[in-house]
């Protein structure tokens, strides 16, 4: 035992600090969430001291001690960046691990793990870092995904309310993917607008929608008169916008495009429209 405490004292290293990591924790040890044999340490100011455990050696989250592997219950392994990109578009993502930090995806499929500026966290719905308070993830960093979708759905992110129809032209997309209306449609879903559980409906339906438009490679979707689901190949401009009284969110208020815990949907002759994003969990 005496050796162990001595590991944690004269062989534990210094890492490179992740500055948020004990904003909201009191002072002690923790284990990390990334790497068996490393631990962060929150001293009274709430500074973070991030260390690793001599070699052979894991933390220990039941003894807050460095200890035999065999002696201690992990299997966490580091999410090495070369890994993360080879199934994903060239872009920026969220790590799934830290709040904190996300992922650039290159052309090449390379990966470059960056982190955000202390104090801000990584947005998945805006794709930036932003304030906390803005930012669906909570400290430990469990991303929770927008309107109560699963983890392996694909993420609907808000763009915004557009016109549909003009002089009887649809203006965006031609591909009805499926309608929750009309139960005499070669295209209905099974399920009817839930008028009564408005709220939990619409969101279902753009998790639902997000996880249509995607698995036909289309990029982006649009939520039409209260129950309908529309896609098609991306023409490279969207549009016409119009004002965001147009579009309902819960209770049929007026749509708030920044609010990632209520879906939108356009009222009839016009489209809520979100983009597909790669789901938080690649299958």
């Amino acid at each position: 035992m005496k050796f162990l405490v001595f590991a944690i004292v004269c062989f534990s290293v210094a890492l490179a600090t992740d500055d948020d990591f004990c904003t909201e924790r009191n002072a002690g040890y923790y284990a990390d969430p990334d790497d068996c044999s490393k631990y962060y340490q929150c001293d009274d100011f709430h500074k973070t001291h991030h260390r690793t455990c001599s070699e052979q050696l894991k933390w220990s989250a039941v003894k807050n001690i460095c200890d035999h592997a065999a002696d201690v219950d992990c299997d966490r392994k580091p999410l090495e960046p070369p890994t993360y990109c080879l199934s994903l578009p060239n872009g920026h993502y969220h790590d799934p691990r830290n709040c904190s930090r996300f992922y650039q995806c290159d052309a090449f499929h390379k990966a470059f793990l960056h982190s955000c500026p202390s104090g801000l966290k990584w947005s998945v719905t805006k794709t930036t870092c932003d304030w906390p308070r803005y930012v669906d993830c909570d400290i430990g960093g469990a991303y929770k995904p927008p309107f109560r979708c699963n983890l392996r759905d694909p993420i609907p992110k808000k763009i915004g309310c557009l016109k549909g129809w003009e002089d009887g032209h649809r203006l965006i997309w031609n591909e009805l993917l499926f309608t929750d209306r009309d139960p005499s449609s070669n295209v209905f879903s099974g399920i009817l607008i839930d008028w009564a559980n408005w709220q939990d409906y619409i969101n279902s339906l753009a998790c639902r929608c997000a996880r249509a438009a995607y698995k036909k490679g289309y990029t982006y979707f649009g939520l039409q008169f209260y129950g309908e689901c529309w896609s098609g190949p991306y023409s490279g401009r969207l549009g016409p916008f119009t004002t965001p009284d147009n579009c309902v969110q819960n209770y049929f208020q007026e749509c708030e495009q920044d609010n990632t815990e209520f879906a939108c949907v356009g009222k009839p002759w016009f489209n809520y429209v979100y983009r597909a994003l790669p789901p938080y969990m690649m299958k």
